[in-house]
């Protein structure tokens, strides 16, 4: 079955502004399937989430956007964060995402060109090709250049950190089944398309912003 999973969205759990209910309408709305919540550093929106999400017939992947020495990952399959608020040497979030059984994805490769080598010699699960946040096609373009340097499964997200964002990309996922388990395992071995596309300017401004205030960099 193929299911329309937007696998990088924000919350009010860390710098969204979006609340859970408000997110999962959202995507409820755009014709999604699920979504995966990647707060930064924090899994707590899942648990939130979770719930709410089985009244929407909507599937709910748990994770978090980890800060690593090589760039952000987003972690699923996944529901606590070992390192908390501290940055992860990439090799290391590599394997312990492996130990966990969960899925790693480097994030929105563009805003960190110098990881690629790294990325190349310790592969991720797969490569975010699509990003709604760049601010810029030029940025879009160089992203999806990189993932493909990478050899790896590509996916797609929107990164939203407004609600009215969400979904603007998707990762399609050719899945046995709906459960977590069986989307991770075919995302783990590439069955997947993507879509998307830029979210609005002032979206993406708006979010660059907040960034600066919230987060050490992207």
């Amino acid at each position: 079955m193929k299911l329309k999973i937007d696998l990088h969205v924000h919350t009010n759990h860390s710098d969204g502004t979006g609340s859970i209910k408000e997110v999962l309408i959202t995507a409820y709305k755009k014709g999604l399937n699920g979504v995966a919540i990647t707060d930064h550093e924090t899994t707590n929106g899942f648990f939130e989430a979770k719930d709410y999400a089985k009244k929407l017939n909507l599937i709910v992947i748990p994770g978090f956007e980890l800060k690593t020495d090589a760039g952000h990952i987003l972690a699923l399959g996944v529901k606590w964060n070992p390192w908390g608020e501290r940055r992860a040497i990439y090799e290391e979030a590599i394997e312990w995402l492996r130990g966990e059984c969960g899925i790693s994805i480097i994030a929105h490769p563009a805003t960190k060109i110098h990881g690629i080598n790294r990325w190349i010699e310790k592969k991720p699960d797969a490569i975010e090709a699509i990003n709604s946040n760049y601010p810029s096609k030029f940025m879009l373009k160089r992203g999806l250049k990189m993932a493909l340097k990478v050899n790896v499964p590509l996916t797609a997200g929107s990164d939203a950190h407004q609600p009215e964002c969400v979904g603007n990309a998707y990762t399609i996922i050719d899945a046995e089944g709906d459960n977590v388990e069986e989307i991770l395992e075919a995302l783990r071995v590439g069955r997947v398309e993507i879509a998307g596309r830029l979210s609005s300017i002032k979206s993406r401004i708006s979010t660059a912003f907040k960034q600066i205030l919230y987060y050490d960099g992207i």
